[in-house]
């Protein structure tokens, strides 16, 4: 039992002297005037900002674009189904006999 609270008394006082010399670290520097001057830090916020307002203009752009894209996928699935469509039926036509070019070429693409 001794033992045990010997150790405990010898760990505790461990534990104080470790304490003691990270408040004092803490002390010393804040009594450096250095540690007080936050002008590095204003630079660095000002820079980070100017990064953010770059990453959403960035973001931004690339969001219409991807939306201009998904609009031009959409037009470019209707033109080929529209062409599938207009395929078959010329082939339909041929099949029976008919002269291609008498069935017309107008509305030969969809109108956007």
């Amino acid at each position: 039992m001794k033992r045990k609270e010997a150790v405990f008394r010898a760990e505790a006082k461990r534990l104080d002297k470790e304490m003691l010399g990270y408040i004092k670290e803490y002390y010393d520097k804040t009594r450096e005037p250095k540690h007080w001057d936050v002008g590095d830090l204003h630079e660095r916020i000002k820079e980070l900002e100017r990064e953010l307002i770059g990453a959403n203009e960035m973001f931004n752009a690339t969001k219409t674009e991807k939306a201009r894209l998904e609009e031009q996928i959409g037009r470019i699935f209707e033109r080929n189904e529209w062409l599938e469509k207009e395929a078959e039926r010329l082939g339909s036509a041929v099949m029976m006999g008919g002269n291609v070019d008498q069935f017309g070429r107008e509305g030969m693409y969809p109108a956007h």
